[in-house]
């Protein structure tokens, strides 16, 4: 039963679900080990530190050894093959799919991650979102971004101005009566 009087199996399982501790996944007795999160927060706030108290004039460059911020396990930049062999695999898998379900369509050669998110943009424009929709779903900052690239993409105003106002006034006489002076 809850506050309110309301009183069904489902929620009396949502009652009895957020008041109890769900079961411990570990045996007890054995620690189970969990990443420091303050320490490896600490570690990314002094490396960040470290790379904003070296920064120099950009009149004035100075040549260094590169501060990063998210290495790989090496300490090394994290490289691009990993993910190109990931994007592979999602390739095949996705034109196999298309194959089992008797579609002519591939992935073409060459598409990159980049090329569904210009395509997914491409197809908000297409069904009319506005500007701020899909500036927000690309994660745009700013609106004018979003425009700068894909403008030529969004239908001519003419053309819906003009069926707007069509709309509006297509019952209107095509000519107003003359003033009669006075």
């Amino acid at each position: 039963m809850t506050e309110r009087g309301l009183s069904t199996p489902a929620v009396e399982r949502i009652v009895r679900a957020r008041s109890t501790r769900p079961p411990s996944r570990w045996p007890t007795g054995k620690a189970k080990k969990v990443p420091d999160t303050e320490a490896r927060a600490q570690v990314v706030l002094r490396r960040l530190a470290d790379a904003l108290k070296g920064r120099t004039d950009a009149r004035k460059p100075v040549k260094r050894r590169a501060l990063l911020i998210f290495p790989n396990a090496e300490g090394r930049p994290v490289q691009r093959s990993p993910w190109a062999r990931t994007w592979s695999g999602i390739v095949k898998r996705a034109n196999a799919a298309l194959e089992v379900a008797g579609r002519d369509e591939r992935v073409p050669v060459g598409t990159t991650l980049h090329d569904l998110r210009h395509y997914y943009a491409s197809l908000l424009i297409k069904h009319r979102e506005s500007v701020k929709t899909v500036q927000k779903r690309l994660g745009h900052s700013k609106p004018s971004i979003t425009l700068d690239t894909y403008t030529h993409l969004w239908m001519e105003d003419e053309d819906t101005t003009r069926a707007a106002v069509e709309a509006a006034l297509g019952d209107v006489p095509p000519m107003c009566p003359g003033r009669q002076a006075g």
